[in-house]
């Protein structure tokens, strides 16, 4: 989670595995990776929003950005699951600085997660939606970006040179190496969009 994050981590039941003597055996990676368009909740003319991420009862929060309508998060949060089935849902709120103001809802988007295949990736720019049953006025998208992989072949093997801090950067500068990515195993999500 990037630096100065707030972040909200609930224990529910979370956990679905099949054998309780272990963990479940696959990971949900879900990166929410910017907004545009959100509601402009303060009197200025903006929003200070943060996203939270909610599957099966555990939630995770990305942090606040200030003073915009199309803020970038690029926060990527894991959820252990056994069998991919259930919801995914991504709330949008407006954070509020008063002691007494609630923080106003800007929007909702919902992943089927029972639609998406192992190691497929769902990268997708989704609209913001009211809460169900409720008569609230959202505008925007998210984008975001999902994939399901086996719990020993995490993002943490699909890592790139800005994983050792140690490396001298200056030895590739001519090499154009700064996006090459080390793997530590052969995995990679398939890119394949699923409605």
């Amino acid at each position: 989670m990037g630096k100065g994050s707030a972040k909200v981590e609930e224990e529910g039941s979370g956990s679905d595995s099949e054998d309780e003597s272990g963990p479940p055996p696959n990971l949900i990676e879900v990166k929410v990776i910017e907004a545009e368009d959100v509601i402009a909740a303060d009197r200025g003319g903006t929003s200070d929003p943060y996203a939270i991420v909610e599957f099966r009862g555990i939630k995770k929060q990305t942090k606040v950005i200030k003073k915009t309508l199309t803020p970038k998060w690029n926060e990527t949060f894991q959820f252990e699951i056994g069998k991919p089935s259930g919801v995914l849902t991504i709330d949008l709120f407006d954070h509020d600085v008063s002691l007494f103001g609630k923080h106003d809802f800007l929007g909702q988007a919902e992943v089927n997660v029972s639609n998406l295949a192992l190691e497929a990736v769902f990268q997708e720019w989704m609209a913001l939606n009211p809460r169900e049953g409720k008569m609230e006025i959202v505008s925007g998208r998210v984008h975001v970006y999902i994939c399901i992989v086996a719990k020993d072949k995490s993002i943490e093997d699909k890592t790139g040179l800005e994983t050792f801090p140690w490396l001298d950067r200056s030895l590739y500068a001519g090499l154009n190496v700064h996006n090459t990515q080390v793997r530590a195993h052969t995995h990679t999500c398939t890119q394949r969009n699923i409605l």
